[in-house]
């Protein structure tokens, strides 16, 4: 008989078929025959528990984003903005830590203090520094299982994307509740390995594909309908 497994891994979305080596860690399942007479043939959906939150980090709030770096890393980081070290080393609830970059983003970036430095540097002291995520793993995969699925999934998502991603995977006290720590820049690198702006102002186009008019200026020159958008879509 043809099983069919499509399991949706917490927030990873992940497709699990027979023969990975590992189960999902689906709590609810839903089989059915697909039709009246074929009785051999069953197809199932299994459904792990979801659990993600994001928030952003930002300067308005009094929040330091190179804080929140030492905390998931479990490391001790300078932080430039205020001069304060901030220590958060408690290396027995932390199994893993990294970060991963777009090909274009400078070698600096691989270094902890300075990419968050660098950020809030560039931020300002009211910027949004990062998105901070938190994605509950499977507690049904090996550590190395769990740090595969966790990886891939910031390839495609993140870095794929553009963002710098500094991650961590953290359990609790009991060695339980597998989880990942995830901050994300909030703007790109160009080409050359510059920060890109956030935003750009471009003209607005009528159904023609010509330029809005919507006056003169003091000397007689058009003055233009113009709009911002964000320069990348994960801004939006």
């Amino acid at each position: 008989a043809l099983i069919y497994r499509l399991a949706s891994v917490c927030a990873l979305c992940y497709n699990i078929a027979e023969g990975h080596g590992f189960h999902p860690c689906g709590i609810t399942s839903l089989c059915w025959s697909s039709g009246p007479h074929a009785t051999h043939e069953m197809r199932c959906i299994v459904m792990a528990i979801y659990s993600l939150n994001c928030k952003i980090k930002s300067g308005s709030k009094g929040q330091s984003v190179v804080a929140s770096a030492a905390y998931q890393s479990a490391e001790k980081l300078y932080d430039e903005a205020d001069g304060l070290t901030k220590n958060y080393q408690r290396k027995e609830r932390v199994l893993t830590t990294g970060i991963l970059a777009p090909e274009n983003a400078p070698d600096w970036v691989h270094d902890r203090g300075q990419l968050w430095n660098h950020v809030e540097a560039k931020e300002g002291i009211k910027g949004q520094y990062a998105r901070s995520w938190i994605i509950a793993l499977p507690v049904e995969l090996s550590h190395q299982q769990q740090e595969k699925l966790l990886h891939d999934f910031i390839q495609k998502e993140f870095v794929g994307r553009g963002m710098v991603a500094d991650f961590a995977i953290h359990v609790d006290s009991k060695n339980q509740n597998p989880h990942a720590h995830v901050l994300t820049t909030m703007r790109a690198f160009d080409k050359q390995g510059h920060w890109m702006r956030k935003q750009k102002s471009i003209t607005v186009k009528n159904k023609a594909g010509k330029p809005i008019v919507i006056g003169r200026d003091k000397s007689g020159k058009r003055i233009y309908k113009k709009k911002t958008i964000n320069v990348v879509d994960w801004n939006d």
